[in-house]
């Protein structure tokens, strides 16, 4: 049976860490003069974007 400490600790990291992914792949999207770069960003903050949990 799993921890309830450990699924506390993974029920809150995962909010935060999609977070800052999302955050990060939007500032390279803005910022990035690379198309390269912008599109594979577009293509995470999609993925992210459309996750249900």
């Amino acid at each position: 049976m799993p921890d309830p400490v450990m699924i506390a600790i993974a029920l809150l990291a995962w909010p935060l860490t999609r977070s800052l992914v999302f955050m990060g792949a939007a500032l390279t999207h803005m910022w990035s003069r690379s198309p390269h770069r912008r599109s594979a960003a577009e293509r995470i903050m999609r993925i992210i974007g459309t996750d249900s949990t």
